[in-house]
This record gives structure tokens, sequence and C-alpha cells, in this order.
């Protein structure tokens, strides 16, 4: 973010959708560095509020324990849930005037687009999407075979 956008845009929010743990390691193990959301902690200019979200019991609790080292986590709005129901909650949180840009990096094909939807609609809002349309189902074909979400996999 620059120094431009931070005087244009005086309510600047950082969204990540599928916050993780808040540390990746390399599948190797060779390496392990911050996520996107603490690193969304240390930018130069920082953005005024935060929204992160992350489903599982265990990621969660250990995203919100590193961010807490930061003086920036009083700006942090917590989900410990589902992507598509925070999207509307966030939504709503966020000021007609905002700048905000979300990460959408989900493991799976499971944040539907009528969420998408819901939290840009009348809104500013920047979007970085991986789409793991084929890494989801090489991950998930068995699962997914048992489930109601078959058509989802046949759609591709």
């Amino acid at each position: 973010m620059t120094f431009a956008i931070s005087r244009k845009f005086a309510d600047r929010v950082y969204i990540d959708l599928f916050a993780g743990p808040g540390r990746c390691v390399l599948s190797d193990g060779s390496a392990e560095f911050d996520g996107t959301p603490l690193a969304a902690l240390q930018t130069k200019v920082p953005f005024s509020a935060h929204h992160f979200v992350e489903s599982g019991v265990e990621e969660f609790k250990a995203l919100k324990t590193r961010a807490k080292s930061s003086s920036r986590f009083p700006s942090i709005s917590w989900y410990p849930e589902d992507a598509n129901s925070a999207a509307a909650k966030i939504r709503n949180s966020l000021s007609p005037d905002a700048l905000a840009l979300a990460l959408i990096d989900p493991t799976g094909l499971h944040f539907h687009f009528s969420s998408l939807q819901t939290l840009v609609n009348d809104r500013r809002v920047d979007l970085i999407y991986l789409f793991p349309d084929g890494m989801d189902v090489r991950r998930n074909l068995e699962r997914y075979l048992k489930t109601d979400q078959l058509d989802v996999v046949l759609m591709l």
C-alpha cells in the first residue's frame, strides 16, 4: 500500500477470509515464515482495520496468540467461523468510503460465489483470490464422493 492511497482513503481495511494459523511451513520443512495475516499487521503504511476469519479451532487459537505481539492487535476483528457466514458480517462493518483488500485463499471449493457478491456489494474491495479447482479435486475427491458435494466436482 502506498502513502498516496493512505491519503485518499482514511479507512483502509484488510480482510483475510482463510487466515490460517499465521505461520507457513514449506512442505519439505526447510523454512517457516509469516503468513498473510501476520504480514498484513507489519505493513509500512498500516491498515486501519483487519478482519481475520478462520474456522479451524486450533488454527484460530494459534493465529490469535501470534497476533497478540503486534501493536496493531486492537485493530483486528475476529471471526472463528466459516468464511461464508463471516463475509456478510464483514461487509456490513465496512464504511462506504473504505478501501478494502480481501485475500481469499481457500483450500477447497467451499467459498460460495454468493458470499463473494455479498462482500463486495456497494463497497470498494480489491480481491486476491486463489481458485484451487484442480488442487481441491485431487486432495478431496474421496471425501466429495461420500457427500452431497459431488455435483461441484462433476461441474469441473
